[in-house]
């Protein structure tokens, strides 16, 4: 459930390890809204999300994802959530700003930018081949850019990248790069948004 709201964010909240003797296998949706925390820490027995990361943690105040050590499904970097091998971005705190993924990143899940109204900015590594279904849903990025070829997307997706995002939102991209092309011409909008070459 959701806790009452304070003007700003303080304090961990602390998903417990066991509940009445049993282990906490699973993180239900809408676990953290509108919650007076900055951090949430998933304990080590956690194994999986009972939806998509983003749907459990929606609080607009909440800036940081931490894990246990000895949990062996997930890991963090910089706050945000990420597959134990560190190579699936999952979810990214709803308070941050200005993201720049790290190289080595193969894939960013359904959903990974949800509900990140502060968010302005993100950098996608070269490393990146695959965008999840609704990656920057309900998010008010303003420019994305990608540093390597294009990012395969959800067949007949593609308008659900960036759904319900700024009108002003711009993407850009390296004109050598490969995969932008269609036709052999660069195009002047990917996935709806406006699409600027350099």
């Amino acid at each position: 459930r959701g806790c009452a709201v304070s003007p700003k964010p303080r304090g961990v909240a602390v998903i417990p390890e066991y509940i009445d003797g049993k282990p906490v296998k699973c993180i239900g949706d809408n676990v953290i809204v509108n919650c007076d925390v900055a951090t949430v820490r998933i304990p080590k027995t956690v194994e999986r999300f009972s939806e998509r990361a983003p749907f459990s943690f929606t609080s607009y105040r909440l800036s940081r994802i931490e894990v246990d050590e000895g949990n062996r499904m997930f890991q963090t970097r910089d706050g945000l959530l990420y597959d134990v091998t560190g190579k699936v971005l999952l979810c990214v705190p709803p308070s941050v700003s200005d993201v720049e993924i790290p190289e080595g990143v193969t894939n960013i899940a359904d959903n990974a930018f949800d509900h990140c109204y502060p968010l302005e900015t993100v950098t996608i590594p070269a490393s990146v081949e695959v965008l999840g279904e609704w990656v920057f849903n309900m998010s008010s990025v303003k420019t994305v850019r990608f540093l390597g070829d294009a990012p395969r997307v959800p067949a007949g997706k593609a308008k659900g990248i960036y759904s319900m995002t700024p009108t002003a939102l711009t993407t850009h991209a390296r004109k050598d790069a490969k995969g932008w092309r269609v036709n052999g011409e660069l195009p002047t909008t990917w996935c709806g948004r406006p699409i600027i070459f350099e």
